[in-house]
């Protein structure tokens, strides 16, 4: 966390400027409790929505079923995929292909935030021990983890999901809990 500040005072008059930064990383993914076993964007524009389902020699079947010139198999389901001589081309490109399919675990920390702000603080003493006191915040909260999650106002239902699991870097955008600007007043008084 980066800090800076500056005050100036002149007679009854106080103005306080600061700079605040802060960088995240390592935080959970909420996408990353889903499916694990996705298809990357490149996979899927490289074969189309079509091309993904052909079939294609299956490189899995001997560990599955006796193959010609293979060792004995090692798996023994006779409900998998992976017993046909072919398989669907999708079931291959998965970071998993020994898993058809999807499945979900729990998160992934790999979500990183970035947050920044000009902080300006006023007041002027009056008269009789009255003072007026405001406080002016510009900020920007920067993530690609929270997907439309805010703590204060609930789940926003996390709409949508990442473009491309493989590239979590183009998430990125300003967080559901940015408050870009806020201005505060007080007004008050002294007793003697």
């Amino acid at each position: 966390m980066e800090s800076w500040n500056s005050a100036r005072t002149a007679g009854q008059v106080a103005l306080d400027v600061n700079y605040s930064a802060s960088h995240w990383i390592h935080l959970p993914w909420n996408y990353s409790t889903e499916n694990r076993n996705y298809i990357s964007a490149a996979n899927r524009l490289a074969y189309g929505s079509t091309g993904l389902y052909n079939n294609v020699p299956n490189p899995f079947q001997y560990l599955f079923t006796q193959v010609p010139g293979k060792p004995a198999p090692i798996i023994n389901d006779p409900n998998s995929t992976y017993n046909f001589a072919t398989v669907p081309q999708i079931d291959l490109l998965r970071p998993f292909p020994q898993f058809p399919g999807s499945f979900s675990g729990f998160p992934e920390f790999v979500a990183n935030s970035d947050y920044q702000s000009l902080q300006v603080r006023f007041e002027k003493r009056l008269a009789y021990g009255l003072s007026v006191e405001g406080n002016y915040t510009f900020s920007k909260f920067m993530d690609y983890s929270d997907a439309g999650g805010n703590a204060w106002i609930g789940n926003l239902g996390f709409i949508g999901a990442p473009q491309d699991l493989t590239n979590l870097r183009a998430e990125k955008s300003v967080s559901a809990n940015d408050v870009p600007q806020r201005l505060a007043f007080a007004q008050f008084m002294k007793r003697r």
